[in-house]
């Protein structure tokens, strides 16, 4: 799971970048990989979110999508305060 923390927050700056680069193919990519991993660990709304932005972004177009990556912020915020609430329980 530590490997999964350290690709998002990776990938999000990756996305920002791009964003306000108007890269779309960037925001794609980076967007597509980041469903897959929503998925592998059952972050559904996570992964619901990052589709929105997916989407806009095969439409080439990014309004609202600072809005998302706020959104899939809070997410993985979560995310990673469950797996350290987690690892402190089991220590």
């Amino acid at each position: 799971m530590q490997l999964f923390t350290k690709d998002i927050k990776l990938r999000l700056e990756v996305i920002k970048s791009a964003i306000a680069l108007d890269d779309f193919g960037q925001i794609i990519r980076e967007a597509h990989h980041l469903k897959g991993a929503s998925l592998n660990i059952g972050a559904t709304a996570m992964y619901l979110v990052v589709e929105k932005l997916e989407q806009q972004a095969l439409q080439q177009q990014h309004q609202g999508a600072i809005k998302l990556i706020a959104e899939i912020e809070e997410f993985f915020n979560c995310i990673q305060e469950f797996l350290t609430d987690s690892q402190n329980k089991q220590s």
